[in-house]
């Protein structure tokens, strides 16, 4: 005895497409936000503690002198110009790789750094010498009249206006 339903061999389903599609969205946002979300919230080590100084401390500490923070270039660029005040202190500063120094735009939480291939290669540390570096303006981050901060490594100087 054979019995047959009156229904279509191949019927769809339209909710379990719905479900599944629902569920490979979420599976994708959290692969997406997730890491972040937990550096944020949870991992405290992944952000690094940042001891803030003003320039007289930079100048009295680290023999270091920020002379100039300009966007230049057309707006691509941002000019950052060091001068040594004691080649000895900065050397102490700046002779490691990690604490090259980096413009950062707190209102945008941008960070503008250089390139390896773009660092200087040899540094003299003389006294009353200068180092002038140039940074990508990367989106035109920093404007003229903007407050930005250098970070060498774990030091953080105050807010220097950009001109």
């Amino acid at each position: 005895m054979n019995i047959t339903k009156d229904r279509p061999a191949n019927r769809q389903f339209p909710a379990r497409k719905l479900i599944f599609a629902i569920m490979v969205l979420i599976i994708l946002f959290g692969f997406a936000v997730g890491p972040g979300l937990y550096r944020t919230l949870w991992d405290t080590a992944a952000i690094p503690a940042r001891v803030i100084i003003p320039q007289a401390a930079l100048q009295e500490k680290y023999g270091l002198h920020v002379s100039l923070v300009a966007v230049t270039a057309g707006g691509g660029m941002v000019d950052v110009r060091l001068k040594f005040l004691e080649g000895a202190k900065a050397r102490n500063l700046l002779q490691n790789a990690a604490s090259f120094p980096t413009v950062w735009v707190p209102g945008k939480d941008v960070t503008l750094q250089m390139s390896e291939a773009d660092r200087p290669q040899k540094i003299k540390f003389d006294d009353n010498g200068n180092l002038f570096l140039l940074y990508p303006n990367a989106g035109s981050a920093v404007k003229s009249g903007d407050m930005v901060t250098l970070v060498f490594g774990d030091v953080q100087l105050e807010p220097i206006q950009v001109r």
